[in-house]
């Protein structure tokens, strides 16, 4: 699967480099094309400005022979109009064929024969020369040779011109035949990747529904079985604790009451029983309120901790009395929680730390509360950080992370220190059901640190604590 979807990335990847590419070949080509469209519409003004220069020269022509003949003054004033004309079309053709030096070059020459031919008709048009008829016929046939001249320069342009026409008309036509092949190429390879990433996704989706539908199943009964597992859990535990306290009462009846008529083996196998059933007992309270919390159904609500660990020495007093034990406790905030499942939490860290203490010194418990920033948590939320510090037995670092797997016990049934194996396992659920955790670090024979990470918001109902 994962090969298959490495795949897949690689063909995309390959897939869209190549469409980049064309794209951007496609562009560049179109840039030329654009260049190449006002190269030529340049060639198509070089022509027209051709042509206007001469218009200009037989329009002054013209207009000589109808002076001669008609003597207008009118049509010298037109005649001075056509020289202005044509010199500013050949300044606009010098300007239009800057690049070209071979234009340039007859272009000078353009310039020299039209100034000499303008001349000679302003010569024709002199009443003096008209009146001497050899130096007006003399004027004509020079006339005549310059106009052939300018004739043949301006056809010398056009053929320059045209020849350059038609190598931009080839590349124009080329690079349009370009564009089209590029455009094509892009729009069929974006519809090959379209059907390709359609079928693709479509069959992925078609997979991913039979999975879903296989993992939903596998939920469903998943869920059924556990949902079973737990009432059968429930009612088992629930169901045991009557026959546990028969065996107990009975025990008792028999070691109070019978005790004298036992020898020392019965009376030890009496206490043996009793001592049995009562920690049998324990660990199916203890079973009990796991699976409660495993089911809770609580709402959550405001918890003043101050009051949950006021409620848990209360039921400790005993124990916290016959130990001589010292506990001191920091201002603790309210947050939103589940009151019965802090409670359980709360008395199974402090009937830890009474439990494994050190049988030569009396316990001292430190419950303090810090602000923590995400370098100690990992994380960028904000937590706050109750810690349960004792001066027990502690434990070895190997064991930080078993300690809270349900019916994990660190010391065997021969050892004085009898742990069920479910405290710490509820106190794990009971931070995961409030959207926390809680970790645990200690020494051999100097002690042990719980500490409990709750979310700072919106868990934390009176803000920040020293």
């Amino acid at each position: 699967m994962r090969k298959r979807i490495k795949y897949i990335y690689l063909a995309f990847g390959v897939s869209f480099l190549v469409t980049i590419l064309i794209s951007i070949l496609y562009l560049e080509q179109f840039s030329a094309l654009q260049k190449s469209n006002k190269d030529l519409e340049h060639s198509y003004q070089v022509k027209n400005k051709i042509i206007k220069v001469q218009s200009y020269l037989v329009d002054a022509e013209n207009t000589q022979r109808e002076y001669l003949i008609t003597e207008n003054k009118e049509l010298l004033k037109y005649l001075r109009e056509t020289q202005i004309g044509i010199y500013k079309e050949i300044d606009n053709l010098k300007e239009l064929t800057a690049e070209v030096a071979e234009l340039q070059e007859i272009i000078v020459r353009l310039k020299e024969i039209v100034a000499k031919r303008y001349s000679l008709i302003y010569q024709s048009t002199d009443a003096e020369n008209s009146a001497n008829i050899t130096v007006f016929l003399n004027n004509l046939e020079k006339g005549k040779q310059t106009m052939n001249e300018f004739m043949s320069e301006s056809n010398q342009m056009d053929k320059v011109e045209s020849k350059l026409f038609i190598q931009r008309k080839d590349r124009t036509d080329w690079l349009q035949f370009i564009n089209w092949f590029y455009l094509k190429l892009v729009l069929i390879l974006s519809i090959l990747f379209q059907l390709t990433s359609f079928l693709i996704i479509t069959r992925s989706y078609k997979r991913r529904i039979v999975h879903q539908n296989i993992l939903e199943n596998k939920i469903k009964e998943l869920n059924l079985s556990n949902s079973e597992m737990e009432q059968i859990a429930f009612v088992a535990s629930h169901d045991l604790q009557e026959p546990m306290r028969k065996i107990r009462t009975f025990s008792d009846k028999l070691a109070k009451h019978h005790s004298a008529g036992l020898d020392k083996d019965g009376q030890k196998v009496v206490e043996k029983i009793g001592t049995a059933s009562t920690r049998m007992q324990e660990l199916l309270t203890d079973f009990i309120n796991y699976t409660r919390i495993v089911q809770s159904n609580e709402e959550a609500q405001t918890v003043n901790l101050e009051k949950v660990i006021d409620d848990v020495r209360k039921d400790f007093k005993e124990p916290i009395d016959n130990k001589k034990a010292i506990i001191k406790v920091d201002n603790l905030p309210e947050i939103i929680g589940y009151n019965y499942q802090l409670h359980l939490l709360f008395s199974n860290l402090l009937d830890n730390a009474l439990k494994f203490s050190k049988a030569d010194t009396p316990p001292t418990i430190n419950i303090t509360v810090t602000d923590v920033v995400s370098a100690e948590t990992n994380d960028e939320r904000k937590y706050i950080r109750i810690s349960f510090i004792d001066n027990g037995i502690g434990f070895e670092k190997e064991f930080a992370e078993k300690i809270f797997m349900i019916f994990q016990r660190l010391h065997t049934s021969d050892s004085s220190y009898l742990g069920k194996g479910i405290g710490l396992a509820i106190c794990k659920r009971v931070m995961v059901n409030h959207g926390g955790y809680i970790t645990a670090t200690a020494e051999p024979g100097v002690g042990a640190t719980f500490n409990l990470y709750f979310l700072k918001e919106p868990g934390l109902i009176n803000g920040s604590v020293s």
